[in-house]
């Protein structure tokens, strides 16, 4: 529930990130750009994942709305779990890397299936497989310290304050997708070359 006084910006700001995702596939052609969504609060809802930008959901005051605790953990663990799984799928047809950015005001406070070290092995064992990203955009004092204990990388990792989430959170989400996709899009021409 922590996040009801933000609720106009968080909205408005992942629907720009998706328009600004839709921009990105069209820079880069030769990449296929999945998205999904997990939402959290005392309960984790899965509302959809690899889904094709063209037909991701715009968010509004109906399909979000932010209310009890904050089951952080939950939420990260069985994201990574589906994603890992889909992502083995998918690597049989074509190489396919995961950017998993997590947005929080609050702490942990709800989590019953996962623990926090379950989470940091989680994150560490993906990390080592060079084709998971993780980002930690949380609005806590010690956003960068709490993604560090997860194995999140603290240049991954900010703090922001809530009324600043225009600048402090999408504008920097986007500087950071567009630079991961000319990396991607460098390296995919790279390994072309060398084969």
């Amino acid at each position: 529930g922590s996040m009801s006084d933000c609720i106009d910006q968080t909205i408005n700001g992942f629907n720009e990130q998706i328009a600004k995702i839709r921009e990105m596939e069209h820079e880069f052609p030769e990449q296929l750009i999945t998205v999904g969504l997990t939402t959290f609060n005392t309960h984790v809802d899965h509302l959809y994942y690899m889904k094709p930008v063209e037909h991701a959901y715009k968010m509004d005051d109906i399909n979000y709305r932010p209310n009890g605790s904050t089951a952080m953990l939950d939420a990260m663990a069985e994201t990574m779990k589906e994603l890992s799984q889909l992502q083995q799928q998918s690597n049989k047809e074509i190489p396919t890397t995961v950017v998993m950015v997590i947005l929080t005001d609050g702490y942990e406070n709800a989590s019953q299936r996962y623990t926090l070290k379950n989470v940091k092995e989680m994150v560490e064992e993906r990390e080592a497989s060079g084709t998971w990203t993780f980002s930690f955009l949380g609005a806590t004092l010690d956003a960068v310290d709490v993604a560090e204990q997860m194995s999140i990388r603290r240049e991954n990792s900010i703090a922001f304050e809530k009324r600043d989430m225009q600048g402090e959170v999408w504008d920097r989400l986007d500087f950071s997708m567009r630079g991961y996709y000319d990396k991607t899009v460098s390296y995919t021409h790279l390994r072309a070359h060398e084969t």
